[in-house]
């Protein structure tokens, strides 16, 4: 395969016309049926009885700022962490999951032994127990056999967070690219409802009740718009991600610059797009069979057949699995699309055949990674719930005066909850949303020194003499790098 990233790379090919062409026909009768609900305004979108004072507003949109802006300051200190000490957040993020099984184990085991000395049965809690231990042993052994891996993964977590520092506008494109989804999700709820509405007046008009059938072949419908619309609009935002760090990897990040930026989300808007639509509709359509299912598992809850609500619980169960699996595979067949502007199915050769030869390195990867990004997560919702406490002590200007009543000091704690809950949102929706880059980043290089390692060779031989001495390999780099990414 040839490139079409970095110095020398070749021209473009526009691949998957016709799933591209399709989503665009789709998307001009999603916003046509949404601007025609629109117009018949919006109160038909607050629920009944719900009455927002516009002193809890003011609080509210206080609290997220204060959150927001705490998530902001989390997530810029946590690249630089990323950037200087990559190998502790991953110690870091193993640690966090490993405890928090363990102590989950432990509250599940004291619960038994509490419900046991009132002669209670407790084999359900003790069986929970069991299993949050088991799980952590297995990460403990899994981390002893990828323990040659974690030097490598950071490594390479290292590298893509300086990149992404040189690079905000892969950060930036991932806010507006979140922005437009919400919109978009916006503009699908609007054509439902419209869509709703006309369907009631066609059955009115010809006379006949509507069927409960309609109304679920339109939740569906509309779940599946709202997926494959929503995952496009991302996906370019993972593809030109992945292409800008590709194309640092091929001429280093002094020489990319807003080029790389500039060059991937161009080619993702036009040449890629198609292979973006008809990714992004196999994973829609997935959610949607899974969206089914619990649909199905919320009916069954209400029978008294253990045996159906058995069935359904394991087929939700699987069907989650297998739909975690085919978004990961997914998104590396978009690496691919992004660095050798290949057709969808073609990236999804190679990723066979990348995962065939070196399929436990990216395992290993994506493991200790992705606790790394929840991690920053989690720290950055934890000082939004802070700040927003401090917007609610604020707003209420809690000097505590003695003669507070007990009705103001309810009120006080209500508002002291809300300010955190919305900082919290606010930052984990602002943390989340500014790591995401990376997941993309790491899958990227991961493929660039899979595929080509002698490049890194030449253009950056020292970090390219940090991966190899990471990743166990005692030989030169222009070997081929596959074979070093498996004994890795």
């Amino acid at each position: 395969m040839q490139r079409v990233v970095g110095a020398h790379g070749a021209s473009p090919v526009c691949r998957d016309v016709v799933p591209g062409i399709l989503f665009l026909v789709a998307l001009f009768g999603i916003v046509t049926l949404g601007a025609s609900g629109a117009s018949s305004g919006f109160d038909h979108l607050i629920p009944a009885g719900v009455n927002v004072t516009a002193k809890e507003q003011r609080l509210v949109g206080m609290a997220a700022a204060y959150g927001a802006g705490g998530g902001a300051v989390t997530t810029m200190i946590y690249y630089l962490l990323m950037a200087c000490s990559p190998l502790l957040l991953i110690i870091g993020g193993q640690v966090m999951i490993i405890a928090t099984l363990a102590i989950s184990a432990a509250l599940f085991f004291h619960a038994a032994q509490t419900k046991a000395a009132q002669n209670l049965d407790a084999s359900g809690l003790l069986i929970a127990s069991a299993i949050q231990a088991g799980m952590a042993l297995l990460i403990l052994l899994w981390l002893c056999c990828i323990r040659k891996r974690i030097a490598f993964t950071a490594a390479v977590l290292g590298q893509v967070a300086r990149t992404l520092a040189r690079l905000p506008e892969l950060i930036v494109l991932q806010f507006v690219a979140t922005v437009v989804a919400v919109v978009y999700a916006f503009i699908c709820v609007l054509a439902a409802l419209k869509a709703n509405d006309l369907l009631d007046e066609h059955y009115e008009s010809i006379g006949v009740p509507r069927s409960g059938w309609s109304h679920l072949a339109l939740n569906i419908g509309a779940f599946l718009a709202l997926a494959w619309g929503g995952l496009v609009i991302v996906n370019i935002s993972f593809v030109t991600t992945a292409g800008g760090i590709a194309t640092c990897y091929f001429e280093g990040p002094a020489h990319a610059g807003c080029r790389a930026c500039c060059g991937s989300l161009g080619r993702a808007l036009s040449f890629q797009f198609g292979s973006i639509a008809f990714g992004s509709l196999i994973v829609a359509a997935v959610n949607t069979l899974v969206y089914i299912i619990r649909l199905g598992a919320e009916q069954a809850r209400h029978t008294d057949n253990g045996l159906l609500k058995l069935i359904f619980c394991c087929c939700l169960c699987c069907m989650q699995c297998f739909e975690r699996t085919v978004e990961w595979l997914t998104s590396y067949a978009f690496v691919y699309v992004a660095i050798y502007g290949t057709s969808f199915l073609s990236s999804g050769r190679a990723v066979m055949g990348l995962l065939g030869k070196s399929g436990v390195g990216a395992v290993a990867t994506s493991t200790l990674i992705d606790p790394v990004l929840t991690l920053g997560t989690l720290l950055g919702c934890g000082a939004g719930c802070a700040l927003g406490y401090v917007a609610a002590r604020g707003w209420n200007n809690l000097s505590a005066p003695d003669n507070f009543s007990e009705f103001q000091s309810e009120v006080v704690m209500i508002d002291n909850i809300v300010g955190i809950v919305a900082g919290g949102v606010a930052a984990l929706a602002v943390a989340s949303i500014g790591l995401a880059p990376v997941d993309a980043g790491a899958k990227s290089l991961f493929v660039c020194y899979a595929e080509e390692p002698q490049k890194l060779a030449l253009d950056s031989p020292a970090l390219a003499a940090k991966i190899s001495e990471a990743a166990g390999e005692h030989r030169a780099l222009g070997g081929g790098g596959r074979a070093g990414l498996i004994r890795a």
